[in-house]
């Protein structure tokens, strides 16, 4: 996969590497025929009727995100940048839009594939930062109506982060390149400290773009794996 930097015209965005901030959430192989994926971490968590298995935060630290102050004007239609290009891993990758509060564009998913690892990222827009995500990824939709608390894959941020990537090994999952499986990204998303009229108000939940099904309003979006050159 080539590097490049954001910007221009180019769409391609280089696989970043999680900094000592938002560590990396272990991988696990799932037993018998449940294809999630699974997160050994966390403490206290207990397999869900499907299988799934909930990660949990043992760090003790307050992660949520503040509300905005009540005398600062927040401009949801201002957080997309003027001619944004979504931030995909690379031409092939799929990538979706993380919506917050159903109706706010407040980032990018994408999901590709490289060495036989899945990548999925997620990067937040201006001025928007999450203190917690959740991935889950299945073979079938019907084996992702599960909460976020339950998805195999979760990860807290402190310092508050605006951009996060699981990586996925093929093994975990019996996956290959061509392969269509179904995901469910979730997130809780906020406004960055003192970014007046650029933000959302107030702690949000956000899914990545799809087709609504489950509780409320979540989505889950199908991928074809692709391969990153």
């Amino acid at each position: 996969m080539k590097n490049t930097a954001s910007g221009g015209n180019d769409p391609t965005v280089a696989l970043p590497t999680d900094s000592g901030n938002d560590p990396n959430a272990a991988n696990g192989s799932s037993g018998g025929n449940d294809n999630s994926i699974s997160n050994p971490n966390g403490s206290g968590n207990s397999p869900g009727s499907d299988g799934s298995v909930s990660s949990g935060n043992d760090s003790g630290n307050d992660t949520s995100i503040p509300s905005a102050p009540s005398a600062q004007t927040c401009n949801p239609d201002s957080i997309v940048p003027p001619n944004h290009t979504p931030a995909a891993l690379c031409a092939s990758a799929t990538t979706v839009r993380l919506m917050a509060g159903q109706h706010f564009y407040v980032g990018d998913v994408s999901v590709a594939a490289q060495n036989n690892v899945l990548h999925v990222q997620i990067s937040l827009l201006n001025s928007v930062l999450m203190s917690e995500s959740h991935v889950v990824i299945a073979s079938s939709p019907d084996l992702l109506q599960v909460a976020p608390g339950q998805f195999r894959y979760q990860k807290s941020y402190n310092p508050l982060s605006s951009l996060s990537v699981y990586d996925i090994p093929f093994s975990d999952l019996n996956l290959a390149v061509g392969q269509t499986v179904y995901a469910r990204v979730h997130a809780v998303v906020g406004p960055a400290a003192g970014q007046e009229g650029v933000a959302l108000c107030s702690q949000e939940t956000a899914w990545a773009e799809g087709v609504k099904s489950g509780i409320g309003w979540s989505m889950y979006f199908p991928i074809i794996i692709a391969e990153c050159p």
